[in-house]
Formats: structure tokens, sequence, C-alpha cells
């Protein structure tokens, strides 16, 4: 498909080359799509020496059991800062849902009939890059 999108020319020719690059093998594609794409987003974010793309499949049958430890041990912070309490508290809410990605945001109208975006979960805790 690189070879394709490589081609000189507008969008419309690269997706003409990327056609006859996989035209027979595009069927065989489309069934593989899904676990091609999750491939090659872990491969991705691998790159950056990010491992939280491949902890879901080794954990993701322990979910019951974590949920019961958050039950059985009550997390307090060490210091002030209370975003870790409330991300465990927010997740808990969640419990009973089985999603891939859970909402952090919210549109509510409030009484001027204007919609707000409402962040539901401070996620400056998470960092993004290696310090």
């Amino acid at each position: 498909m690189l070879l394709g999108y490589q081609v000189e020319g507008d969008i419309p020719s690269r997706f003409a080359a990327i056609s006859s690059v996989i035209g027979e093998h595009c069927e065989s594609l489309l069934k593989h799509c899904e676990s091609l794409l999750e491939q090659c987003e872990a491969h991705l974010s691998h790159q950056g020496d990010n491992y939280l793309p491949f902890l879901p499949q080794f954990y993701r049958s322990h979910r019951a059991v974590f949920f019961q430890l958050l039950d059985v041990l009550p997390l307090k912070p060490s210091t002030d800062d209370t975003r870790l309490p409330a991300a465990i508290s927010f997740i808990q809410q969640y419990r009973e849902k089985r999603r891939t990605w859970l909402p952090i945001t919210e549109k509510r109208t409030d009484e001027t009939e204007t919609q707000n975006q409402i962040l539901l979960l401070d996620i400056t805790i998470v960092r993004t890059k290696k310090r």
C-alpha cells in the first residue's frame, strides 16, 4: 500500500495505485482488517517504548479481580492530590459495562439552553511521554 501511496499525483490517483497493489488480496485483507489495525496500532505505540497497548490481551480476563481488589483495598493518597482516587472512583462507575473506551467528557445543557462540554475525569495525572 505504501508503494501505491508514493505514486505522483492527486488522491484519486494514489487510491487507484493502492487498489492495484492490493487488488487480488483485497478480500483477504478485509477479513483481517481489524486484526491488522490492532497489530499496526500496537506496533506504532511500541515504537515510542509504550507497553500499554500490549497489556489488555493479558489482563482483560482479570478485570473482575481488579475491581474486587479495589473493593477490598481502600487506596488513600499520601499527598493532597486527589486525582488518582477520583480516577479509581470514575472507573468503578463503569464496573458493569464492558467498553473499550470510557467517555471522559459529557455534553450538558445549562439553564440558558447552551451546550457545554463537561470534563468528567481529570487526566492530567497520565503522563504521555517518559521523563
